[in-house]
């Protein structure tokens, strides 16, 4: 199995975060999210925007969920990066019954978009 390393040069991540939005808010979030706040893909993909909210109207500041692989609880900080672009989403979606981040039905996607194949394409192209 290839060893994965984290993007450490913030001008890939910028340029990663703007190719992401201008596809959708929530990719844009789903990647905020995994850079900011230390979850496994598996654990983001459970995540649902009710959890990340509080009132239905702003984000919450911490947010505890049981970890899929350990089963254990954890609890993160959603630090501002990660409130501005969920409050982003939630402008983009008045309902919060369509504004659920449904990541089950996309996880083959976001897995493919999440790809270290991928990813590292994204890095060739920005670096032309």
């Amino acid at each position: 199995m290839k060893a994965v390393e984290p993007i450490r040069d913030t001008k890939t991540i910028k340029n990663m975060r703007s190719i992401l939005k201008a596809q959708s808010i929530r990719n844009e979030l789903l990647f905020i999210l995994g850079i900011n706040v230390g979850l496994r893909i598996s654990d983001i993909l459970k995540l649902r925007l009710e959890e990340l909210v509080k009132n239905c109207k702003t984000p919450k500041d911490y947010v505890t969920i049981i970890e899929k692989k350990t089963s254990k609880t954890k609890k993160f900080y959603i630090g501002d990066i990660v409130k501005k672009v969920i409050e982003s989403y939630l402008k983009e979606n008045k309902d919060l019954k369509d504004a659920i981040i449904y990541l089950r039905v996309v996880r083959v996607k976001i897995a493919q978009l999440l790809s270290s194949k991928l990813i590292e394409y994204s890095i060739e192209l920005l670096s032309l």
